[in-house]
């Protein structure tokens, strides 16, 4: 077989296929996924705490304290939309699923050969945009490894960002180890 991607992992010593599936865990996360280059783990309510994406010396959180915002074609928030609420998960295959986080929008997370995707899937628009809202956001707080640093377009990301590339996430040697893809935000159809 031919592919564009990784398809076998390392587990102490042994080359194993990737499985993307997500399977029930125990614990602090409801649902996992470790037969990857990239661990991933999924709390039950993705309002109580993120994603946690761990690499082979490394750890980071995603998805938490995540909202929906409105920007001007400048990329100026106009406003807060909605703050994510309490959603409980749902996994399904290769996605952790967590529906109705936004009252407008679910999230879903999709466990790739080597990489996670973030979507966002409308349910409809929001009804409570301001006048001059030309793109709506997804907003998100990332934790990384003290040390470490997120970029994007080779430049550094501290603080609050509006970026509409990927991220890269940095060691302290200054190797990129993981990448970050720029949620899609689709509707559903």
């Amino acid at each position: 077989d031919i592919s564009g991607g990784p398809v076998h992992y390392v587990s102490n010593g042994n080359y194993l296929d990737i499985d993307a599936s997500i399977v029930p865990a125990s614990g602090e996360f409801a649902m996992k996924n470790e037969a990857n280059l990239i661990k991933s783990y999924y709390p039950s309510d993705l309002s109580t705490s993120g994603v946690k994406v761990v690499g082979e010396d490394w750890s980071m959180t995603m998805g938490s304290t995540s909202k929906l915002i409105a920007l001007s074609s400048n990329g100026t928030e106009l406003s807060v939309v909605e703050q994510a609420g309490s959603s409980e998960i749902n996994g399904s295959g290769a996605k952790a699923i967590y529906p109705n986080l936004f009252s407008i929008a679910s999230s879903e997370y999709e466990v790739n050969n080597g990489f996670i995707k973030n979507n966002i899937v409308l349910n409809s628009m929001p009804s409570n945009l301001p006048s001059g809202t030309d793109y709506l956001a997804y907003s998100e707080v990332i934790t990384i490894p003290n040390g470490f640093v997120l970029k994007s377009n080779e430049m550094e990301m501290t603080g609050e960002h509006v970026i509409s590339s990927g991220l890269s996430l940095v060691d302290v040697q200054g190797n990129a180890v993981a990448a970050i893809p720029v949620p899609e935000v689709y509707e559903l159809n």
